[in-house]
């Protein structure tokens, strides 16, 4: 059988080939397209904050269900965005890395049980996703055998009282100490595990052996419990150095603010940033993040390079036999600062033309705009940087107010002097 001559296919079949190129271009736009919506997903997106308002940075977010587990980190505005997210119902868990809040599930649950699902449905965007922490509660301790002596590497459990998982626990140091952070206010149990090869037996607080005779440890929110102590039981030969030693205690510093009107000439006040330990404090103000030189003490004082930027102050604490800790304050966003008034140049008389100047300004990434005003209040629709005098502002003193913005700082203003229009 002979082929197709040079001149093509006969014209009956070329429809069928062009119906066989087009469906097989589609099959393969539709594999090449699949994996990328599949990949795409949903997306979750929130803010954290905490009872004062205040962003807060580096909590770690997980937007989590048996199947998958997808993660963020707040940034310096207290925002996240977990995405990639496949179609499914999921919890969202919110978790402050450096341990200084209490962890929370949406919406603003301490418990799992109680967890409120969201249904996150194709590559939908859930807003508002959002959380309000707590100042973690601690439990602090020492456990010793029944003679006094220290007792390390006892692995310490606390769980609410119905046997949730509440916290990662802690594990005694070479004195007998430990601590558990970032605990929400509730009645817990406390359980000591010693170490399976050291001899000692397993309890729970206060002196009992199993969990329905534990005295309950009740927190408030913020509380530092002290005295939660264990005497464990030796029946035979014990050894009470055995585990790893864990990291030094943390000073536990609360989150720190920085307070007062944020303007050039205002004093900004150091606050919070308690501890009950009582360490040595220190001080670091920061312009954008970077240190102030000589900016080291409690309160400072806004100078014109801080117009138009984020100001915010490091406490870092200090005491032997603890772990140094460092909080640093939510940016305050100082507002911009005027070195000369704006002023009008021109002919006063009906029919000319003013010219604004706009003054000198600090005023990094703001933007200007322009109010005329006749007898001190605006003229309708005169919003340039030049007017033009009308009959109407015969006899009037004229002036401009010059306005400078910038998003999430003060709105600052400032008028010209006012001439009188012949």
């Amino acid at each position: 059988m002979s082929g197709p001559s040079r001149q093509g296919l006969r014209p009956s079949a070329r429809p069928l080939l062009a119906a066989l190129v087009a469906l097989v271009a589609a099959l393969v736009g539709a594999l090449a397209l699949a994996p990328s919506t599949a990949a795409a997903g949903g997306t979750v997106t929130g803010k954290v904050t905490d009872a004062h308002g205040n962003p807060i940075q580096g909590v770690h977010v997980v937007v989590g269900s048996f199947s998958h587990n997808g993660h963020a980190d707040t940034d310096a505005t207290g925002r996240y965005s977990v995405t990639g997210i496949p179609a499914g119902t999921y919890t969202v868990y919110f978790e402050h890395t450096a341990r200084d809040y209490a962890p929370q599930y949406y919406p603003n649950a301490a418990r799992r049980n109680d967890a409120g699902q969201v249904d996150v449905a194709g590559s939908a965007t859930l807003t508002d996703m959002d959380a309000t922490l707590g100042v973690g509660a601690v439990i602090r301790g020492t456990v010793t055998d029944e003679h006094g002596t220290p007792v390390r590497g006892v692995d310490i459990d606390v769980r609410y009282g119905d046997g949730e998982f509440s916290a990662d626990g802690a594990r005694t140091d070479s004195n007998g100490r430990y601590q558990v952070r970032a605990l929400a206010a509730d009645s817990y149990v406390v359980r000591f595990d010693p170490p399976w090869d050291s001899g000692y037996q397993r309890e729970y607080y206060d002196d009992a052996r199993y969990p329905d005779e534990a005295t309950p440890v009740v927190l408030t929110a913020g509380e530092v419990r002290t005295g939660v102590d264990a005497a464990l039981h030796c029946p035979d030969t014990c050894t009470p150095g055995t585990g790893p030693e864990p990291e030094p205690l943390d000073l536990d510093l609360a989150p720190a603010r920085a307070t007062g009107t944020a303007k050039v000439g205002q004093v900004l006040t150091t606050t919070g940033a308690t501890s009950p330990a009582t360490p040595t404090l220190s001080y670091q103000w920061r312009r954008n993040g970077s240190p102030i030189k000589d900016a080291t003490y409690k309160t400072y004082k806004l100078v014109r390079a801080d117009a138009g930027t984020n100001v915010s102050v490091t406490v870092t604490g200090t005491r032997p036999g603890f772990a140094t800790s460092s909080v640093t304050s939510p940016a305050r966003a100082v507002a911009a600062f005027n070195l000369r008034r704006p002023a009008i140049s021109g002919t006063t008389r009906v029919g000319k033309k003013l010219t604004a100047a706009r003054g000198t300004w600090v005023a990094p990434g703001h933007t200007f705009t322009y109010q005329w005003l006749r007898g001190g209040k605006p003229v309708r629709g005169a919003t340039r940087a030049t007017y033009k005098l009308t009959k109407a502002d015969k006899g009037k003193r004229i002036a401009v107010k010059v306005t400078v913005r910038r998003s999430g700082f003060p709105t600052v203003a400032a008028t010209s002097p006012a001439r009188t229009v012949r």
